[in-house]
């Protein structure tokens, strides 16, 4: 399992080394996106992700939990509360069936 979000629009550094860029610039850049992966099981309304790798170090051989819902063609994963940017929030992603 591989997850990858990111705010739209992020603005490009001012350089293409990948570990370039001033402290501000890469704060903006890596504040706006957040990428993990490792296995994954289903519990039954619950999928639980177990991180081997992500960009939060913290997430690192820990236990993520998403609450699965199917909702007609759509399926949707919500996270528990976590504290995000000073708000404790919990987010959601739903992806539709294409035709």
């Amino acid at each position: 399992m591989s997850g990858q979000l990111a705010v739209s629009d992020r603005d490009a550094l001012a350089t293409n080394d990948v570990v370039g860029g001033d402290e501000i610039e890469r704060a903006a850049a890596y504040s706006s996106y957040i990428a993990y992966a490792g296995t994954y099981e289903v519990v039954g309304d619950v999928v639980i992700h177990r991180v081997k790798m992500s960009l939060f170090p913290n997430w690192v051989n820990t236990e993520q939990r998403r609450y699965l819902e199917i909702d007609g063609d759509q399926i949707v994963l919500r996270t528990q509360q976590l504290d995000i940017g000073g708000d404790v929030l919990m987010t959601e992603l739903r992806w539709a069936r294409e035709e």
